[in-house]
């Protein structure tokens, strides 16, 4: 989903930026001894070196120090020059690089069964997933015989027909009681389809064989990712606030980006009546509405997605989170920083309350009986009371198919004793979530842990710093811009190094 502005409590599934803050911290932080020793010999130069390695930027040059060091020379104020490289550097480009470390990108997307392979045979090609051929299947023959293939147009390539083997083809299957057989609750854990899963109508559930189609994994997730960085540019270099990044409807989105939106209604087709041959019709017909190649233009979001920002109902949250008590937790921790215990559920507990209800989760979960329990709802309140709020679209591990249901949500933060609002859809989460003084308070820990590369010490001096930037914050309206510059104008980044030398 959303993760991962440096956590300071968080999975490490989700801490790609964290590991980048420690890695900062112990390999590139200067301690108070030798930046003060820098200090006398080389001024400001040793502190915008700091501040490009807090940009994630290149370190200085021989030339830029050069520069730097004849401009001290004649008598710059070392804060002019620090300002002003800051002022240079916080640009587009820059936020982009902070957008996209809000989130977690895995290296491929989680969406689909497999990815097919083709074999030539006669003059065309005969498609099929490796997984369902025997064990000591020759390479190169054929997999499948004639009388057991269909012809197909695919998504990636809908002006043309494809053979593909009905054993790989199954839309009749692509939805069964237990989900969507490519949905998948771990992307870092390789997941063999169940028995009987293929790849669909218009093979809506499979990648294209590389030699077809090039990078195509690779090429939706970067359009994925794309969403989620031009977007938080456009926000944060606009001097937007940062609640819009929660709450935006309108994205930046290429011609895959809309396509992965559009399949969800596909899917939400294919999961809701039986095959045939009209149904595919139907999705060719929607399928011809978007061109895969076009390049990002602005769109503006409507229905679920109205209002709902850029960490909950996207498609790269699709890859990675893969239930609503994943979202819901990841929504608490990452942007109200709730802290949750360790997870240490009593099976025999569990059972008890549940019944048999267990058996197969019958239960929904925004109902689900561990909300009221004494030893379960201080987790499960926040939590299943929260899935009320996403119950429009089906969790990843279910196709992330929309589903025209409505339920009342509720925010519980800290137990199940503090509600803190309710509402339906996602857009009403979103701005619930904003509205929590925690929201502020968060954002300003997160931040200062991404740029000064440790989180906030738990002093006097530095929690007194935290209410300060927060102030400075929301002052500002919550522009992201101002919450930076106080960040690494604070004694944090600064005390080391003289920026305004007495005379």
């Amino acid at each position: 989903m959303f993760t991962t502005m440096p956590a300071i409590h968080c999975s490490a599934r989700f801490s790609s930026a964290l590991i980048w803050a420690l890695v900062l911290s112990f390999g590139l932080a200067v301690t108070p001894a030798s930046a003060a020793e820098s200090a006398s010999s080389q001024g400001v130069v040793e502190l915008v070196q700091l501040l490009s390695l807090r940009l994630r930027l290149q370190r200085l040059d021989i030339e830029e120090r050069r520069a730097l060091e004849e401009r001290l020379a004649r008598g710059e104020r070392p804060a002019r020059l620090y300002e002003e490289h800051m002022s240079r550097w916080l640009d587009r480009g820059f936020y982009r690089r902070l957008a996209t470390s809000l989130v977690y990108v895995p290296a491929k997307s989680n969406l689909f069964v497999g990815k097919l392979t083709r074999v030539r045979e006669g003059e065309g090609w005969v498609y099929f997933l490796p997984h369902t051929l025997p064990a000591g299947h020759p390479e190169k023959a054929s997999p499948c015989p004639p009388n057991e293939r269909v012809e197909v147009v695919p998504w990636w390539a809908r002006g043309q027909r494809v053979s593909v083997c009905r054993e790989s083809y199954r839309p009749e299957n692509v939805f069964d009681d237990v989900g969507y057989c490519g949905g998948q609750a771990e992307p870092t854990i390789p997941t063999p389809p169940r028995p009987g899963c293929g790849c669909g109508s218009l093979l809506l559930g499979c990648l294209p064989p590389e030699d077809e189609s090039p990078r195509m994994d690779q090429r939706l997730m970067e359009a994925m990712t794309s969403e989620i960085s031009e977007t938080g540019a456009e926000l944060m270099a606009k001097g937007r606030s940062f609640d819009e990044l929660m709450t935006t409807s309108t994205t930046w989105q290429t011609g895959l980006t809309r396509f992965l939106y559009l399949r969800r209604e596909m899917l939400a087709l294919v999961g809701s009546r039986p095959y045939s041959k009209a149904l595919e019709a139907r999705l060719l017909e929607m399928l011809t509405s978007v061109d895969l190649d076009a390049p990002g233009q602005w769109v503006e979001r409507t229905g679920l997605y109205r209002g709902s920002g850029l960490f909950l109902n996207t498609p790269l949250t699709s890859t990675y989170v893969g239930t609503a008590r994943a979202t819901m937790l990841l929504l608490l921790s990452q942007f109200l920083c709730v802290d949750f215990p360790a997870n240490n559920v009593d099976r025999d507990a569990l059972l008890a309350i549940t019944h048999d209800q267990h058996a197969g989760v019958r239960f929904e979960v925004y109902s689900s009986p561990m909300r009221h329990q004494l030893a379960c709802s201080g987790c499960h309140a926040p939590m299943d009371y929260g899935a009320g709020f996403l119950v429009g679209l089906r969790p990843p591990l279910f196709g992330s198919v929309p589903t025209n249901k409505v339920v009342e949500g509720r925010l519980y933060m800290n137990g199940a004793e503090d509600l803190r609002g309710s509402g339906e859809g996602y857009g009403a989460l979103a701005a619930l979530v904003t509205r929590q003084p925690e929201f502020t308070q968060c954002a300003s820990a997160r931040l200062f842990t991404y740029f000064v590369g440790r989180p906030p010490h738990n002093t006097t001096e530095e929690r007194q710093l935290l209410a300060e930037l927060a102030q400075a914050f929301d002052k500002s309206g919550r522009r992201v811009e101002v919450l930076i510059r106080s960040i690494l104008l604070s004694k944090a980044q600064t005390e080391p190094l003289a920026l305004n030398p007495s005379p």
